[in-house]
């Protein structure tokens, strides 16, 4: 019973990828549109057979379907980066749970009006600094919620290999590296992503800014994933920083920079090395130095290096260095497709492990179009002195704790060593195998010049995303997609947000304008069960309420100004 069971579970699943729609992510509403649907992709009957067999195997992939036939004639070169091909029509191509998740995230939080919810706080009074940590906490929290809920639809075991959140951020609901997310999953599958990148332009909605008031360095929110066999071997590593140097030369002139790659290990110890590795991508590129952008964080440990970019901005008339607060990948991304025009842009700089890592990976797959990307694992202490004070190099980058280090050995028993001895440059070549990932955008992004998330006059949510892999045999692809949810498609957020965080949130001078705006939603009251709504009511009245007192609840909450709690739940 069990394995006809079986057998009818991943007939219906290939039945859904063979039509290009993606299988329901969230009980059976589609999370792909109609309009995703391409006749001409019918597949022969053998090709289906071969699928089912593959997916009871657990082998098969997003995209795979798609590399057994000729696509060729559906891609041309990218039309917005240097490198890589673009699909004609990008709404034939199947999303797998990077693109799933990604998108479903950014819809959500906009949905529960997350995004902007610590606008008019200032970081600078000690008690609004500890609301916004709190905003971004439950934002992060909840965003992690969304992923586990699609993965899990998606009957996936994620290994997930490197995560933001809980290494520097001390976030505790956050994925963690070794980690694995629903492991009765029959999926295998190995993800590197960030749920929200950028958390701090995120909770300000970039402060308030439009697309157009947005400066070109400045990333916003995203939400981001990788997945494939690269990600696999690349192996897990923990959410500490890393240093590392993304760009893009001709496929031509890449051989030189495998026999000799651009170490930041160098320019940690010698920072007057960066105008040699400048020059090297200058030339590489038939350009000159003034030609170049080059990004690094605005950070104190990043002074040295600061130093002399400024003195070589002196000697090479027109190179321009961009400092920025948050939001190393599209950045990354950037560099490493490489932009069609302006200046050739170079980041160079010590960022989070996990974007590092995530960026490395996506590099790998436009590995032969000439993308270029290298970088060192370094200690959380890089930041401090030895006598606890601000850093303004890197001398302590290898200054790896006792903690540290036992966590370094059980993530990558084959190199650790390397790694806290500063010995161990992780390049392409550490990556074996396809990555494909996505980039969601939940805020408007300066970088990209793209829009974030948005609520539709229908009442419907678009979101805005970047895609990027290899989908045939062919040149690996990058391009732009948007997906649409229609608001019965994000049921699944139901108790995405806890009574507790809603009563944590409350609190917040700034948060009513955020709950006026979640009640004119109609959202809130979808988003509680009723369970959660007793809970809220006792603590908001501080007194026990029994669960069938339906008239009780309603009142509290309507006495706290809660009225949009009012449901047919509750009832």
């Amino acid at each position: 019973m069990k394995k006809l069971k079986k057998f009818w579970s991943v007939v219906i699943t290939a039945i859904f990828l063979l039509n290009t729609v993606s299988y329901p992510a969230y009980g059976m509403k589609k999370l792909i549109p109609a309009s995703r649907f391409d006749e001409n992709l019918g597949a022969s009957n053998a090709e289906f057979s071969d699928v089912v067999k593959r997916l009871a195997s657990g082998t098969e992939d997003e995209f795979e379907i798609l590399k057994q036939r000729d696509f060729r004639q559906d891609f041309q070169p990218s039309i917005h980066f240097r490198i890589g091909d673009e699909p004609v029509h990008p709404e034939s191509i199947p999303y797998g749970i990077s693109a799933r998740a990604s998108t479903a995230t950014a819809a959500v939080l906009i949905m529960i009006n997350l995004r902007g919810a610590a606008i008019g706080l200032d970081r600078s009074n000690p008690h609004q600094k500890k609301q916004i940590s709190l905003i971004k906490d439950i934002a992060d929290s909840a965003a992690k919620r969304i992923y586990e809920r699609a993965i899990k639809a998606s009957n996936i075991a994620l290994s997930v290999r490197v995560s933001e959140g809980f290494g520097r951020d001390g976030v505790e609901e956050s994925f963690k590296a070794a980690e694995v997310v629903n492991p009765g999953g029959e999926l295998p599958r190995d993800g590197i992503m960030d749920v929200i990148e950028g958390t701090n332009m995120f909770v300000t909605n970039v402060n308030g800014k439009s697309l157009e008031q947005l400066k070109d360095s400045e990333s916003g929110a995203t939400s981001i994933m990788i997945s494939g066999e690269g990600v696999e071997s690349l192996g897990n590593c923990p959410d500490y920083y890393a240093d590392g140097i993304f760009t893009v030369v001709p496929k031509k002139k890449r051989q030189g920079f495998l026999s000799s790659p651009l170490d930041p290990e160098l320019i940690a110890e010698n920072p007057a090395i960066i105008e040699n590795y400048l020059f090297r991508i200058a030339e590489a590129n038939n350009i000159n130095i003034g030609d170049l952008e080059v990004v690094l964080m605005d950070r104190e440990r990043e002074k040295e290096r600061l130093k002399v970019l400024e003195g070589l901005q002196k000697k090479y008339s027109g190179l321009e260095i961009v400092t920025i607060g948050d939001g190393t990948v599209p950045h990354n991304l950037l560099a490493i497709f490489g932009k069609k025009e302006g200046k050739h842009k170079v980041v160079m700089t010590v960022g989070g492990a996990p974007e590092s890592f995530f960026s490395l990976a996506t590099a790998s797959t436009f590995a032969e179009e000439g993308a270029l990307a290298s970088l060192r694992i370094y200690s959380k202490n890089v930041n401090k002195t030895t006598d606890g004070k601000e850093a303004k190099d890197l001398k302590g980058r290898y200054n790896f704790d006792a903690e540290e280090k036992d966590r370094i050995k059980e993530l990558r028993p084959q190199d650790y060593e390397e790694i806290i001895s500063g010995n161990k440059l992780f390049t392409q070549q550490d990556v074996l195998g396809d990555v494909k990932g996505s980039m969601a955008f939940i805020t408007h992004n300066g970088v990209f010049r793209k829009s974030g998330a948005q609520r539709l006059v229908d009442g419907r949510y678009k979101v805005q995303i970047l895609r990027f892999g290899k989908i045939t045999e062919g040149k690996p692809c990058v391009w732009f997609d948007e997906q649409v949810f229609a608001p019965e498609e994000l049921s699944f957020a139901e108790n995405i947000l806890t009574a507790h965080e809603i009563k944590d949130l409350l609190v917040v001078e700034e948060y009513s304008k955020w709950f006026r705006n979640l009640k004119k939603s109609g959202v809130l009251c979808t988003a509680f069960n009723k369970k959660e709504l007793i809970y809220l009511a006792e603590q908001l009245s501080m007194a026990t309420i029994e669960p069938d007192n339906a008239e009780v609840i309603e009142k509290i909450l309507k006495d706290e100004k809660l009225v949009g709690f009012k449901s047919a739940k509750l009832i």
